[in-house]
């Protein structure tokens, strides 16, 4: 009982209401490949707001990127803004986005500390077969190769 209330003590390190506003703006196929984009640029534990290593991207030049259209483009940025997963600076007339790297890495933590959890049970014990992928054991079919 004792393993059950650990392991699930740990979870309140996470901001849940935070979290799901994140994942909720990354169901949008258009704001996954926005966030995608710009996540691409940041290296965990470096910070992304460094123009010189080019980690900045000009909202323009984004919009080509993901092809979509600018007004299209300034909808999904103000959701990706909101939930706090990327960061705006306007410099003059050039708007420059790129990801949070506070946010990337939150995420990344989450999803390991829930792999972790899915790999063994509350009482230590495994509860995916060695070799079973862990959406099999989910009930999800997992990609089979072309």
């Amino acid at each position: 009982m004792n393993d059950i209330v650990r392991y699930m003590s740990i979870y309140h390190s996470f901001n849940t209401e935070k979290i799901a506003s994140q994942l909720k703006a990354l169901s949008n196929p258009n704001r996954l490949r926005i966030f995608t984009e710009l996540a691409a640029n940041c290296t965990r534990g470096k910070a992304c707001d460094l123009d010189s290593d080019g980690t900045r991207c000009c909202v323009g030049d984004l919009g080509e990127q993901v092809d979509v259209s600018q007004s299209t483009l300034s909808h999904h940025i103000k959701e990706l803004r909101q939930s706090g997963l990327i960061n705006v600076e306007r410099q003059g007339q050039r708007i420059e986005v790129w990801a949070n790297q506070e946010a990337v890495s939150g995420l990344a933590d989450f999803f390991l500390h829930a792999s972790s959890l899915c790999a063994r049970g509350p009482d230590g014990a495994q509860c995916c077969a060695p070799d079973e992928p862990v959406m099999a054991t989910l009930g999800t079919k997992t990609p089979q190769p072309v």
